[in-house]
């Protein structure tokens, strides 16, 4: 199976997305050894929303330790995605079997104070704190998955714009 062409499966709301990130949470800080902020972010992060059931952890570090935090990552399996990641933002991924088949994570690496930091953040919080914005999120996304067919860039795509307004509007209302 390509894995670019993995079939996308919006499901409902799992109640241990918050309990599997708690323990990711505890490897990861086990794993870089430093002082790091760990957030859990994306959809996993927002009670009641379907999703994909891919838990997203935002990690957090000082701009000097991106390149050593990277390795230490590598070297516990994390694989780094080349392709997924931007200037100030290095992703990884890591598979886990279970008896439902297999938990994903995502992790966002990024320093302190970056553009990527406020924007998860204050996307999340938004679409929290926003319960009819999370409802419209979820349509946007079923939607965006008939759409794209399994193609994942056309299924970011067809969620952007959504996703980019929301982003305005919590940085703006941090702004007050």
């Amino acid at each position: 199976l390509n894995n670019h062409y993995e079939k996308i499966r919006i499901q409902k709301y799992d109640s241990n997305y918050r309990r599997f990130f708690s323990s990711e949470k505890r490897k990861i800080q086990k794993i870089i050894g430093s002082k790091a902020l760990i957030e859990h972010v994306g959809s996993t992060a927002i009670p009641k929303l379907r999703g994909k059931g891919i838990v997203d952890i935002l990690l957090v570090v000082q701009k000097n330790t991106i390149a050593n935090t990277s390795k230490k990552l590598q070297k516990a399996d994390y694989e780094f995605r080349d392709v997924a990641s931007t200037k100030s933002r290095c992703f990884f991924r890591k598979d886990y079997k279970t008896s439902n088949g297999i938990r994903r994570v995502h992790i966002h690496l990024t320093f302190i104070g970056s553009k990527d930091q406020k924007e998860m953040i204050g996307f999340r919080d938004y679409i929290i704190s926003h319960p009819k914005m999370a409802k419209k999120y979820e349509k946007i996304k079923k939607d965006a998955v008939k759409f794209a067919k399994g193609e994942g860039e056309l299924y970011r795509k067809q969620k952007e714009k959504f996703i980019l307004g929301i982003i305005k509007k919590a940085l703006e209302n941090n702004q007050e």
